[in-house]
């Protein structure tokens, strides 16, 4: 069966907060507590460039500690809207976010009908 889903895609790093926690884990709560059967994972890269070109990777030590991560929630339609806005209420101005409507494909996917 397909449905149509919201895939948001935030772009932030490991130093990056909201309200005193780590992102991702406001993130993750937000998500938890939407109540829209979304999905939600948090990726963490090994290296990166941001906004202001400069670079992470774990072969500097220094910059180690502040890694890229990558959050992706799979929401239903109906619901895309209301946590599109929480999130945005939560991400600091550093953050980088955006959605794109797709249609998802449940249940056993490549098995023979």
């Amino acid at each position: 069966m397909e449905k149509d889903y919201t895939l948001i895609s935030i772009y932030a790093s490991e130093s990056t907060r909201a309200d005193r926690k780590p992102f991702h884990e406001a993130v993750l709560k937000a998500v938890q507590d939407s109540g829209s059967r979304a999905r939600c994972v948090v990726l963490r890269g090994i290296a990166g460039v941001d906004g202001s070109g400069r670079v992470a990777t774990k072969k500097i030590e220094i910059l180690s500690l502040d890694l890229p991560i990558k959050i992706e929630v799979l929401v239903p339609e109906s619901a895309a809207a209301a946590l599109m806005d929480s999130l945005v209420a939560l991400a600091p101005e550093d953050v980088v976010m955006f959605s794109q409507r797709v249609t998802a494909s449940a249940g056993a996917c490549g098995q023979k009908r």
